[in-house]
């Protein structure tokens, strides 16, 4: 289990350390914003995902051409039809009917 400060924000890129009694830490400033002279051991940077999920940046190109096949297969063409009941009020006052599609 890794911690951060606060809650990520997807789409930005995060970078882990290890304190010295091993403890690991994600951070927003990357070891060049630290002068090259992180206060801990840097372990790698990360992309948080909208998932929710951390991509290591050596494999974001991979990962944005996975996303991008998904997109193109399951793009608008593809879309699930929404199933939101349709409401019909026929007369003012009656009971509507309420229908599936």
């Amino acid at each position: 289990v890794v911690s951060t400060q606060s809650t990520g924000k997807p789409g930005k890129i995060y970078h882990l350390y290890k304190k010295p009694d091993g403890t690991p830490y994600m951070g927003m400033l990357s070891p060049e914003e630290w002068g090259g002279n992180p206060p801990d051991e840097f372990m790698g940077s990360y992309k948080l995902e909208y998932d929710m999920t951390f991509t290591p940046i050596e494999k974001l190109e991979k990962r944005q051409a996975e996303m991008s096949r998904v997109e193109e297969l399951f793009g608008e063409r593809h879309k699930v039809p929404d199933h939101t009941p349709h409401i019909d009020i026929t007369r003012h006052g009656e009971r509507p009917d309420v229908k599936q599609f």
